[in-house]
């Protein structure tokens, strides 16, 4: 924070009031606010909104609780830093012998905005305060709708009302120090609920519990699912407003495909949503259809799944692998034209026209093999994706799971072996848990979940060092050439042995729409073989983590260049076959041979241009390196900070909202 400019007589007004300042304007950052204080935040902005439209040289006067003013302090100090188009007087008033003096100061600050922080309690032995104000306005208590706004501000997440209810009945000091600067929401929001069950005298809500009377966790609870999960949050509003009578049918988006990796939960959504909804849920499956017997048996287990969804509309239809019908596309054999029938049986299925009040979905694996009349706008065209979750889902759901909440170093710990688990994994995991707790007759602990991964294998300094080289690797070849926008860099001290998660992940956001000529495909290319380049800067060899897998840097490097001469005619030839044809791009090598010395010739001069790219930045990359060994993890921001002959702030900042106008 930059150095605070003394006000004129800082003498005779420090001995009026308790605190007192001029702030230049800074940028305020999430790491700053803790969740009250964020609250206070915006009834500052609030109450300060009339200097915005007015003369300087007015008085403000902010009423607050007292047992609240040290938090509105700290809000009103984090406002004035924030407007930087003028500058305040701030006076805090908690003693009555000093108010009366205030007034004859006021005069020492003619050409300041100035606020009274003024305890609601002393109001009345400050009777001049309706005087001398031009502003006066007492901060009432807030609402649920403040918290909430708060929290999506503060952490990006929709809290359901368990969580509301849980933190507006907790005192603002127990608050301020839950909801800690850098701490997870969903940590913070675990630790708030286990210490209203154990402490009987603390605030708990009255509104329902995360769980209904299945068992089941209500939608709003759930995590890791993303914008998943708040299109299904929308849809349940939706069913409930068409049983209703306030929504007409044809306003309501009713159908889709919920893609993602196997053990993500998308079955488990649509329960969710169904239980949200108070819908009825067919659930069904081209398999379960097909083993009625023929064709005609299963086209009629088809249709008698969707007259049974319709006959308890408001409904929802759910196919599972719905991949399984595959696409008309293929190659005709005996059981493609099977498939053909079956795929037009369910196209009729699907017509909107046909079934008013059931909402279909459907789930895969492989999105990509669906027919695409079954996707196709009125069907199922809504996609959306439930990826692998992030490590603050995968801590949220451990914690929903065992109903315990980690100390930091256990959560430091979970955060890399749980790298590359599913909500279905740590479900698994949580239970081996259990079962192990019950055998030794003890309480189920986290100690006892950490003991349920394989021997936990601490990286040595210096094979995390040759981890970190490879990562800084891509990220500086990325961020030096442009390519995409770098999103962060993070490498792991600790894994189980035998585990399949990556030792260290660099991850990149594209446009949506973007014209991607050969460059753009060369410098994915480069960026994906730098990693590679730098281990052979630094070392004068690569080792074997280039390569091997189908996933590996390499192998999605030869795909691309691949693609490049065969199928975007960007090689010595504008010949061109979809891949389609050959299955995959290995396929369509081994098949075309002739196409290898173009493809190798691009790999080398790609990775020639990374490491001529490490060569000449030698210093960020270092710096780049020790960065990650320290900290773990390096934000976009920070490595372009490193780049630029910079070192890394700590914490990387994260810019908040402004003020509500």
């Amino acid at each position: 924070m930059s150095k605070i400019k003394r006000p004129f007589k800082l003498e005779r007004f420090r001995s009026l009031t308790r605190d007192e300042y001029f702030l230049p304007a800074t940028k305020l950052t999430t790491e700053a606010f803790s969740l009250p204080l964020l609250v206070a935040f915006f009834a500052v902005a609030r109450a300060m909104r009339p200097l915005k439209r007015s003369l300087s040289q007015r008085v403000t006067v902010l009423i607050v609780p007292a047992a609240q003013m040290d938090i509105f302090v700290r809000a009103a100090r984090s406002f004035f830093s924030y407007d930087s188009k003028a500058r305040y007087g701030f006076c805090v008033l908690e003693r009555a012998e000093n108010t009366q003096n205030a007034l004859a100061h006021l005069g020492d600050f003619p050409t300041r905005d100035f606020l009274f922080i003024h305890s609601d309690e002393m109001l009345a032995s400050f009777p001049e305060v309706h005087a001398i104000g031009d502003f006066i306005q007492a901060i009432s208590v807030p609402t649920e709708r403040h918290y909430r706004n708060a929290i999506k501000a503060l952490y990006g997440a929709e809290p359901g009302e368990y969580e509301l209810g849980l933190v507006a009945q907790t005192p603002w000091d127990l608050l301020d120090r839950v909801f800690r600067p850098g701490r997870s929401y969903s940590l913070a929001i675990d630790k708030l609920r286990r210490f209203a069950s154990e402490i009987p005298t603390a605030a708990a809500p009255t509104v329902a519990l995360k769980q209904d009377a299945s068992g089941a966790l209500r939608l709003a609870d759930m995590q890791g699912y993303g914008p998943a999960k708040t299109w299904a949050l929308e849809l349940a509003r939706d069913l409930k407003d068409y049983r209703a009578g306030r929504l007409k049918w044809s306003d309501i988006e009713s159908g889709a495909t919920i893609s993602g990796p196997p053990g993500t939960g998308k079955t488990t959504l649509v329960r969710a949503l169904a239980i949200e909804a108070d819908a009825h849920l067919v659930e069904a499956s081209a398999a379960s259809w097909q083993s009625q017997g023929y064709l005609n048996d299963f086209l009629r287990a088809m249709r008698d799944a969707f007259a049974e969804a319709a006959k308890h509309a408001p409904s929802i239809l759910f196919i599972d692998e719905i991949d399984s019908f595959g696409s008309r596309s293929k190659r005709e054999t005996d059981n493609g034209r099977y498939m053909r029938m079956a795929i037009n049986g369910l196209l009729e299925c699907l017509d909107p026209k046909t079934r008013e009040g059931v909402v279909v979905i459907g789930a895969t694996n492989d999105w990509e093999t669906l027919d695409a009349a079954i996707v196709r706008s009125g069907r199922l065209s809504r996609k959306l994706v439930v990826p692998l979750p992030n490590a603050d889902d995968r801590m949220a759901i451990l914690v929903q799971i065992a109903d315990l909440v980690p100390t930091i170093d256990e959560e430091a710990a979970l955060v890399d072996l749980t790298e590359g688990m599913t909500g279905a994994d740590i479900e698994d995991l949580v239970a081996q848990a259990k079962r192990k707790a019950r055998v030794a007759d003890t309480p189920l602990s986290m100690k006892t979940i950490l003991s349920c991964f394989p021997p936990i294998i601490v990286l040595s300094e210096k094979y995390r060092r040759s981890v970190a080289v490879h990562e800084a690797g891509h990220a500086l070849v990325a961020a030096v050439l442009g390519y995409a926008t770098l999103q962060s860099v993070t490498v792991r001290k600790l894994m189980p042995a035998g585990g399949n998660g990556s030792l260290g992940v660099t991850s990149y956001a594209f446009p949506v729409l973007e014209r991607r000529n050969r460059d753009f495909h060369l410098g994915n290319i480069a960026a994906l073989l730098g990693g590679m380049a730098a281990e052979r800067v630094v070392y004068g060899d690569h080792a074997d983590g280039s390569g091997g897998a189908a996933s590996s840097d390499l192998a999605e490097a030869t795909d691309i260049a691949t693609s490049l001469v065969a199928t975007h005619g960007m090689g010595s030839s504008l010949i061109v076959d979809p891949v389609a044809v050959f299955g995959n791009y290995s396929g369509m090598r081994n098949q075309k041979p002739y196409l290898l010395k173009e493809i190798d010739d691009i790999l080398t001069e790609q990775l020639k241009r990374a490491e001529n790219i490490v060569s000449e930045n030698r210093a960020p990359l270092n710096a780049m390196v020790a960065a990650l060994l320290e900290n773990g993890k390096l934000s976009g921001e920070e490595v372009g900070f490193i780049i630029s002959g910079g070192r890394p702030p700590r914490p990387g900042p994260k810019q908040i909202p402004p003020p509500p106008q």
